[in-house]
């Protein structure tokens, strides 16, 4: 669940640029007069069912999804790197929001060869940020994981799940001294 919020709610424009890739690259540039052009397939779409499937170049894939990754270089000065936390001490709730959306919690939280998960980055005011970039091997399998974030029942199963993350975080956080001011009190979380 962790993987899919955090998707869903911090990675989605990454995982626009990086979901589609695979190991099929685009014909090179003809030079004017060099002979016949190819004849266009007249979208992606099309292209994807007429051309034979490839295999993944799992290796091109992993480093291009390092090359886009969030470095340190990325943020202003003042801000630090950490391994990312993908085991954080919130509540497990990837068995209710994969039901929720009728899937299993395997589809859910898939991981690819071809993914990379950038360091947690941090600034003094506990703003932390992090990416997690993935390629596909193959289109069909891009659309599939595009329709899972794109459900229309994504906000309403993902809003309760958010709703008590936000409550155990302010409840249990990592550090004792972080603490809200008295009266402080949260709303009732919206996922769009």
């Amino acid at each position: 669940m962790m993987r899919l919020a955090a998707a869903a709610a911090v990675a989605v424009g990454l995982l626009g640029v990086a979901a589609c890739g695979g190991a099929s690259k685009p014909p090179a540039p003809r030079a004017a007069g060099s002979g016949p052009t190819p004849p266009s397939t007249g979208s992606a779409t099309s292209a994807a069912r007429t051309t034979p499937k490839q295999a993944q170049d799992i290796a091109a894939d992993r480093a291009a999804a390092e090359a886009v990754s969030l470095k340190l270089s990325d943020f202003p000065t003042g801000w630090t790197s950490s391994p990312q936390d993908n085991n954080p001490d919130y509540p497990n709730l990837d068995n209710e929001v994969a039901k929720c959306l009728g899937v299993s919690v395997e589809e859910l939280n898939r991981k690819g060869p071809a993914d990379v998960d950038s360091p947690d980055f941090s600034d003094a005011d506990s703003n932390t940020v992090s990416s997690s970039v993935g390629y596909t091997p193959d289109v069909a399998t891009a659309r599939h994981e595009f329709s899972l974030i794109s459900d229309p029942k994504v906000p309403g199963c993902l809003t309760p799940a958010v709703q008590k993350l936000v409550s155990y975080a302010t409840a249990h956080p990592k550090d004792p001294s972080d603490t809200l001011p008295a009266g402080a009190t949260f709303g009732t979380a919206k996922v769009e």
